[in-house]
C-alpha cells in the first residue's frame, strides 16, 4: 500500500465522475493541477473575476503498489 492524493472535481458542488481516478505521488502536483482547473478562463490581470463554479481538492487515499500515479 502507498499513500497517494486523489485529485476530485467539482461542479456547482456536485462531484464529476471520471471513468478513471487520477492519482498523484505528491501533494505539491495534485494542488496544482487542482488550482489550475480552479482557475481555468481567467485572466490573472484583470480585477473582475468571475466564478466558473468548478472546484477542485485532493484527498489523500491508500492505494495498491501498482497504481499508476502523475
Amino acid at each position: 500500500m502507498k499513500l497517494v492524493y486523489l485529485l476530485v472535481v467539482l461542479n456547482g458542488g456536485n462531484e464529476v465522475r471520471m471513468e478513471q481516478n487520477v492519482y498523484f505521488a505528491r501533494l505539491s502536483h495534485c494542488t496544482t493541477t487542482a488550482r489550475a482547473l480552479r482557475r481555468q478562463g481567467y485572466n490573472r490581470y484583470d480585477w473582475r473575476r468571475k466564478e466558473l463554479g468548478v472546484n477542485a481538492k485532493c484527498l489523500p487515499v491508500w492505494v495498491k503498489q501498482a497504481v499508476k500515479t502523475f
